[in-house]
């Protein structure tokens, strides 16, 4: 990454490639600056620089993120927030869609979708959903226009008894 394009930059991540073709990372990172993608290579293939790519996105997140942390069995797991972007100062992201997941409980890389909600006027949003077990419960603005980034994950843990 680098604030000019052109100097001054900063390694945000080492990556391995997977089966010597591809790599897949979340990586932190500014919304806006230069960003381009470094291969040093290796003893059967030749290393390589991407072409500099200029992002200024519009960064969302998800505040006041709740989720009913104890559940009877066949209860119901209500699950709240409010989507906000920064534009530039955070403010209310409203008709835009939520996805819900679930991630069962001993399984952090198995996650499922729970349902979608519509954010209100106000940026807020409310739904409830069946209990799935013990897990986690996270929400994800994935529906971005080319405006605005994807909101950091939040996450709320369900305990059922």
């Amino acid at each position: 990454m680098s604030k000019n394009g052109k100097d001054g930059w900063a390694k945000l991540k080492t990556l391995t490639l997977t089966k010597g073709r591809y790599f897949l990372a979340d990586i932190p990172a500014p919304a806006s600056g230069y960003y381009r993608a470094v291969y040093s290579g290796s003893a059967n293939v030749q290393g390589s620089v991407s072409p500099v790519l200029k992002a200024s996105l519009i960064q969302t997140r998800i505040k006041d993120y709740k989720v009913t942390s104890k559940v009877k069995k066949r209860g119901a797991i209500a699950v709240s927030g409010t989507l906000q972007h920064a534009a530039p100062a955070w403010k209310a992201y409203g008709g835009r869609k939520v996805m819900i997941f679930f991630s069962p409980k001993g399984k952090p890389k198995e996650s499922y979708l729970l349902g979608e909600v519509k954010t209100a006027a106000n940026g807020t949003f409310k739904k409830s959903f069946k209990e799935r077990g013990d897990g986690t419960i996270f929400a994800l603005h994935i529906d971005t226009d080319s405006n605005h980034l994807m909101n950091p994950k939040v996450t709320g843990s369900v305990d059922v008894k």
